[in-house]
């Protein structure tokens, strides 16, 4: 798999951490007033919003053409933020068919966007290609991807991710509901697909999912952030139909 790698020159965290905002949000409706009175009181490094998370309910492709304006609104809205933004995915139509794309943005700007490796069955059957590049994020000393939902389940990538010394990967993503599911088994595919990444790169995993309804579909909120070792923080079972800002 090819390699894009982009330098980001702003101003470097002089501390031993980074502080990370995750928006778990339902599709098509951002908490733009919380996220205003949030950001300067927490003063984060990185705002992640889900996969999916500009569009809603409806037929696909027809849905997808808010997917312009919602980029154009979210460049508005967080040119005010003094923060990296990974700005959930957008659909970009090209010759050939559709791709799924996470943009990174500071202060409104696009600095980069990685594409969707690894398309689900039902993406494929709707047209969405194949992304042919992964990204690695060079900011300092620290070493950062962005990941989408299915790209997880690709351990070929992790470990690429992993051999050239990214240390936390984002991973917006869009977690069907399953009416069957238990938190037993959502807690065992937690660590098998999620802390196992984690333990591939030797470094951390957040992952922030969008609830309700998209496309012809229901989702849940199933966000965490996952180090080799432990789960730092995981959305309650009572949280996965909520928005959580956390």
């Amino acid at each position: 798999m090819n390699i894009l790698r982009i330098k980001l020159d702003y101003p470097e965290i002089h501390r031993p951490f980074i502080r990370v905002l995750l928006v778990q949000m339902p599709f098509g409706r951002p908490p733009w007033q919380k996220l205003h009175a949030l950001i300067p009181m927490t003063k984060p490094d990185f705002v992640v919003f889900p996969e999916y998370a500009w569009y809603g309910p409806g037929e696909f492709p027809s849905v997808i053409e808010s997917g312009v304006s919602a980029y154009a609104e979210l460049c508005r809205v967080t040119s005010r933020w003094p923060v990296m933004v990974i700005g959930g995915t957008f659909i970009e139509k090209k010759a050939g068919g559709y791709y799924s794309f996470s943009p990174l943005l500071y202060r409104g700007e696009e600095f980069g966007r990685y594409y969707k490796v690894n398309p689900t069955g039902v993406e494929r059957r709707r047209g969405i290609q194949a992304g042919e590049t992964l990204v690695q994020y060079q900011w300092f000393h620290r070493r950062f991807s962005v990941l989408i939902c299915a790209d997880i389940f690709r351990k070929d990538l992790i470990r690429q991710l992993g051999a050239i010394g990214t240390q936390l990967i984002f991973v917006p993503t869009a977690s069907p509901f399953r009416p069957e599911d238990t938190p037993e088994a959502k807690h065992a595919r937690d660590r098998r697909f999620f802390q196992a990444s984690a333990r591939l790169i030797q470094g951390v995993l957040v992952k922030v999912c969008g609830v309700g309804r998209l496309f012809e579909g229901r989702f849940q909120g199933r966000s965490l952030v996952v180090t080799s070792r432990r789960f730092l923080w995981r959305a309650a079972i009572d949280d996965e139909s909520r928005t959580v800002l956390s």
